[in-house]
Formats: structure tokens, C-alpha cells, sequence
């Protein structure tokens, strides 16, 4: 897995997942640890061609932030300070920043919950995983964001 850790994670979690599912089907025609080691390795196999598959690039845009912020200005008829702006934008770069240093499938799939929202059975579906892995992968990813972010932001959360 050339050195992700994230992903070898991820990838020895739905190994052993599809291991545990699927145990009664075992019939013992090979060594229990041969038949191990291929789920293992169609996992692996599984992993990286969805990698591939799913390597573009979401690029965030800060409008939506915006026009949230310049709604809330209007309502409450207070315009944006400088050092408002500055703020919001410094958050944005280290949102981006921390997106960049995770694991693909780690930006991705914190893209696709909190940019596109989508839920996790579509997450799921694009993983090409169950569920419950997909909610797995979820709280990986965003426990990976919380290790990441604070020192690029300090002060901000």
C-alpha cells in the first residue's frame, strides 16, 4: 500500500469485515490463511482501482460562505469588518490545506459528506462499500482531519 497507513487501515478493516461475513463459506478446499490472504488481496486490488477511479479534484469555493455571510450581514445589518474576511479566509486555506495533507479517500469522502452531502448509502455506493464501512471510513476521516487541522489553524476550530 506503498506507505499509506490511512489506507492499509482501511483496506485490513473491510478485509476482515468480508472475512467475518463470509467465514460459513469457507469449505476448506485451502489453507484457512490462503483463503484469507486472497480476500485480502481482492480487497487491496478492489481499493486501489476505486482510487483510480475516483482521483478528480472537488474544488471548494468559498461563494456558498459568502453568501451565507452576506445574508447574515443583511439581516443584521452589519457588513463585513476586514478582519472578518481575513478570518474567514485564513480558515478556508487551512480547510484546504488540511483537505490536501489526508488521504485521498479521506478529503474525498469529507468532501462528499460536507460539500456535495451526500449521505453515507451514497458514499457508500461510490466506495463500492457497505454501509457500515462507509461510516467507518466517515469517522476515520474526519477523526484524520481533527489530528490535521488544529496546527494549521491554531486558535480556530
Amino acid at each position: 500500500m506503498s506507505g499509506d497507513h490511512q489506507s492499509t487501515r482501511e483496506v485490513v478493516h473491510s478485509s476482515l469485515t468480508k472475512i467475518l461475513l463470509n467465514i460459513e463459506k469457507f469449505r476448506g478446499e485451502a489453507a484457512l490463511f490462503t483463503w484469507m490472504c486472497s480476500i485480502c488481496n481482492n480487497e487491496i486490488s478492489s481499493f486501489l482501482n476505486k482510487q483510480n477511479r475516483y482521483k478528480q479534484t472537488l474544488v471548494l469555493s468559498s461563494d456558498l460562505c459568502e453568501k451565507e455571510f452576506a445574508e447574515v450581514a443583511f439581516e443584521t445589518g452589519q457588513g463585513d469588518q476586514p478582519d472578518d474576511t481575513y478570518g474567514r479566509d485564513q480558515k478556508t486555506l487551512a480547510i484546504h490545506e488540511a483537505l490536501d495533507m489526508l488521504p485521498a479517500n479521506y478529503g474525498n469522502i469529507l468532501e462528499w459528506k460536507y460539500i456535495e452531502e451526500l449521505s453515507v448509502k451514497e458514499i457508500a455506493y461510490r466506495l463500492g462499500l457497505s454501509q457500515l464501512a462507509a461510516q467507518s471510513a466517515l469517522y476515520r476521516a474526519r477523526m484524520a482531519f481533527q489530528d490535521v487541522f488544529p496546527n494549521l489553524a491554531p486558535g480556530q476550530s
